[in-house]
């Protein structure tokens, strides 16, 4: 009898603990989003204003080779955004609906947003369902893939460009050729219409 009771016991206590953590990882995931700057709107950061801060920090970071070590306040100076430099430099991530490149339906090439590196084109973008811009395949000359364990330390497969800005993830559940879909941060990204 107190086997059964103790079993029972082990149970419950083994419930608790699997609701106490799941709260848990839901609070970490919860407490990541409120971190994520509020999105911004389409061309805020497109048409820098011009003043003498803004030409000294563009100056800069023209004439320096390795882009992620330039500091926050050069960035913010020569027009990015907090969001901008959220998800570039510090590997955030933009609220899902939030990009304006969701609904962009042109065709052309997608760039990224400091280096100018062609990383896709309109012609591999789909509908992911996801609330980010998706790709099924990316210029793999311009790109590179790290894993990444960030988040609840689960394995994910982390999308920069060659020269360090923070894209997105790789997923593999992409629709065919590739089976893959590069679920990309719009921020990190511009959208170069065809001419």
């Amino acid at each position: 009898m107190k086997t059964n009771l103790y079993s029972r016991l082990g149970l419950v206590v083994m419930l608790v603990i699997l609701l106490v953590g799941g709260a848990f990882a839901y609070k970490l995931y919860e407490r990541q989003l409120t971190k994520m700057p509020a999105p911004t709107t389409v061309n805020q950061a497109s048409e820098p204003l011009p003043n003498s801060n803004q030409a000294a920090a563009l100056k800069i970071i023209e004439s320096t080779a390795d882009k992620s070590k330039i500091a926050k306040a050069v960035w913010l100076a020569s027009g990015m955004t907090e969001r901008e430099y959220n998800v570039i430099w510090e590997e955030g991530t933009e609220r899902p609906g939030s990009s304006p490149l969701n609904e962009e339906k042109r065709k052309g090439k997608y760039v990224t947003k400091v280096c100018g590196l062609e990383v896709f084109s309109s012609d591999t973008k789909y509908e992911s369902g996801t609330g980010w811009p998706s790709f099924y395949e990316a210029n793999k000359e311009n790109i590179v893939l790290k894993e990444d364990y960030s988040w609840l330390g689960i394995k994910r497969i982390e999308v920069e460009s060659t020269c360090g800005e923070h894209l997105g993830h790789l997923f593999e559940d992409g629709p065919e050729p590739t089976g893959l879909r590069y679920c990309m941060n719009g921020a990190a990204l511009l959208f170069v219409p065809e001419e």
